[in-house]
């Protein structure tokens, strides 16, 4: 009984001090148990300000995966001062997707000139013949800018 309690306390203490993990970046792996899920590929656009431009938001299975093209991914953009968006939700029906790439191209337009970082939540899926992952509320953010 105080082994159990031991436990169950140090599990307790475990899940209080556990940190939110940051972003992914352009580039990174998204792994489980040593495996990539899941491998995010942006490509900001240049923009000129005042005119329209695209960003290429790329998510990519993990070896043994595929994108699950059933689930309803889509790709939420949060507000930026100076930066408007052509739609601030991409839904499953703007992306480009198979079984190797979720692909969501962002058309955004700076009213000025500068630097703007903008932040994005993405809902996606990937499997492999056993399981399926969901990634839900998955942060991420990328740099542009505007000359």
């Amino acid at each position: 009984m105080r082994s159990a309690l031991l436990i169950l306390s140090t599990c307790l203490l475990l899940l209080a001090c556990k940190k939110e993990a940051p972003a992914p970046l352009a580039g990174d792996a998204v792994e489980a148990k040593g495996a990539a899920l899941y491998q995010l590929k942006i490509t900001p656009a240049s923009p000129k300000p005042g005119e329209a431009a695209e960003s290429l938001i790329e998510i990519q299975p993990g070896a043994g995966y595929k994108i699950n093209q059933e689930f309803p991914s889509r790709l939420q953009l949060k507000p930026v001062e100076g930066l408007s968006y052509a739609k601030d939700t991409l839904a499953l029906s703007d992306a480009e997707i198979s079984d190797k790439a979720l692909r969501f191209k962002v058309s955004h337009t700076a009213q000025a000139a500068g630097d703007f970082e903008i932040p994005a939540i993405a809902d996606f899926s990937v499997c492999n013949p056993q399981t399926c992952q969901l990634f839900r509320g998955e942060a991420l953010s990328w740099k542009i800018t505007a000359r």
